[in-house]
This record gives C-alpha cells, structure tokens and sequence, in this order.
C-alpha cells in the first residue's frame, strides 16, 4: 500500500497507482497525506479499471517487477500464452472465481502446471491489490486449485543404469555419474563452474528455491568432475545434457526414466547412510517432510536398526 515518506523539508510526500499510472502528492502532514491516498484509492472503481484485462495487467506487472523476477522471461512467456484465453481476455471488474474455475477446467496441461501457472496469476493479481491499486479482490482465492497426484516414486535400478552406460560417452556419463552422487539437478550441474568447487564440496549459487548451498562431494563424484580447469565443470550446457541422455535412454531401451530420476536415485542411496536432516540440507529442502518421499526404508531395515 502507499506509504507517507517525510522529506527534507518537513512535508510529507506520497505516490500511489490509479490505473497503472503513478500519482504524488506533497503535504504538510502525514495525515493529510493518508487521507488523500485513501480518497484516490476510492476512485479506483470498477468504472476506473474497466478497460484493463487480465492480459494488460499482468504485462503491466511485469514491465514494473521484471527486474527483481528470478525468470522473468518464462514468466512473460506464460503471461503470452494466454493472451488470446477468454480468462485473460476478461476485465478486471468482471473477473470471478467461476471464470478462473472456467480457466482451470479447459487447461490440458498437467495440474502442476496448471498449478504454477495459477500461482503466477494469483501472486500478480495479489500485487495489483497491494501495490497498484487495480483490484480489490484476488479472483484466484475464490476458485480451487487442481489437485496434485503423488509424487513420483521412479527410481533408475543399477542394471538401467549399466545398460544406459553401454550407450553413454564419456562426457554424458560422467554427468549422470555426478548426478546420482550429490543428487543436483540438471540446471545446477549444467552452471557448476570450477570457481564453486572446493575439496571437498560445490557452492550452489543459483538454486530452484533460490537459496546459495553447500553440496558435499563423494569420491566418486570428485572423480566424475575430472581434472580442474577453468569455466564450467563439465562444458555442457542444459539442453546438451537433456539431449545426450534422452538419446541414451532411448538407445538403452529403458521407459519412464527421467534424469531428475538420478536425483531420487541419489537420495535413496543417501538416506542409507544420512539422518533425515542431513538428506534435507544436502538437497536443500526447507521441509523435512520432503525428504519422506526418498527416505524409503522398509519396516524391516528399521527393525535391524531397533535390534542393533
């Protein structure tokens, strides 16, 4: 919301959003200031707002957040992909839960990517009301999300992995090699340089959560890497790694295998030897409870733990 800010000579100057436009005042008390932000806001009515659609807004969004977004391109690649839906099309004063509902029920995407696509909008829709003073109300609150089904549970076996070896070069098996001892996904492997690498750990700058980490590096691991040098680890770009695996998957004759696949296979093998905790800080979760999808150890590994 706009807030009051005193200057240098004692007035209090305020700026607020009316239709995407910015609008500053200068008072002689913050009072004053207040009052008139709120009787501008009051202005903003369905009247006022009526020819901006979904689609302007969230173009509006980003031309004003784009700098401070973590994927500003994919986020505008997703705002261009329902430019033309009815839901994008709607004015802001007519949007509803039941034409964001609408919106859900015609997706043929996966309901997590409906589900990511759902939080964008809603978080955009969510500044307008904070920030911009272009809604009221967030129509995405009155509708319900997709349901998620379980998380995937695929898991390379050793045999899978030694028969996708067959048809591996060296560079794309060192990756995979890699990937199944530190568990990283395929984004980090493909911006790992040697700058981040320590003796015995990887700084991961540039995680999906956001967040800077420390990965601890096996031998095996180590060995993968190869000799040090200079620029990236491993000199293949991400779209190079998904190329070379899929083709050896696909040479292999091995079905339903991902390689975020290798980071499950990773924290399996893990979990045998690691406290949940420490699974969750090497893989970077904030929430112990993730690590309960990898943490797979039957009744009767428990049992021998108990009789140890």
């Amino acid at each position: 919301m706009a807030k009051a800010i005193k200057s240098a000579t004692g007035k209090w100057k305020i700026q607020i959003q009316v239709d995407g436009r910015r609008v500053s005042r200068t008072f002689h008390t913050k009072g004053e200031a207040d009052l008139w932000a709120a009787k501008q806001r009051m202005t903003v009515t369905p009247a006022t707002v009526s020819n901006i659609s979904l689609y302007d807004l969230c173009v509006r969004w980003h031309e004003r957040y784009a700098d401070s977004r973590k994927y500003p391109i994919r986020e505008r690649q997703r705002i261009e992909w329902f430019k033309d839906d009815p839901l994008f099309k709607t004015k802001l004063k007519e949007l509803s839960g039941k034409a964001v509902a609408d919106w859900r029920d015609r997706q043929t995407t996966s309901p997590a990517t409906v589900n990511r696509d759902w939080n964008l909008f809603s978080a955009i829709c969510t500044t307008a009301i904070k920030e911009m003073d272009l809604l009221v109300e967030n129509p995405f609150a009155k509708a319900k999300r997709l349901n998620e089904p379980p998380a995937r549970k695929r898991v390379p076996t050793d045999a899978e992995l030694q028969e996708i070896r067959k048809w591996s070069n060296d560079h794309i098996w060192n990756v995979i090699v890699f990937a199944t001892e530190t568990g990283m996904r395929q984004s980090d492997i493909a911006n790992l340089h040697w700058d981040d690498v320590r003796p015995k750990s990887a700084i991961l700058h540039k995680t999906k959560n956001g967040d800077q980490r420390e990965v601890p590096l096996s031998k095996k691991a180590i060995e993968a890497m190869g000799e040090r040098g200079l620029g990236s680890v491993f000199g293949l770009k991400a779209p190079q790694i998904n190329y070379w695996w899929k083709q050896a998957v696909l040479q292999a004759r091995v079905d339903g295998l991902r390689f975020h696949d290798l980071r499950a296979y990773a924290c399996v093998k893990m979990s045998k030897v690691l406290q949940p905790y420490e699974l969750a800080k090497v893989m970077g979760w904030r929430n112990l409870s993730e690590v309960m999808t990898y943490y797979r150890k039957s009744a009767d590994d428990i049992a021998d733990k108990l009789d140890a």
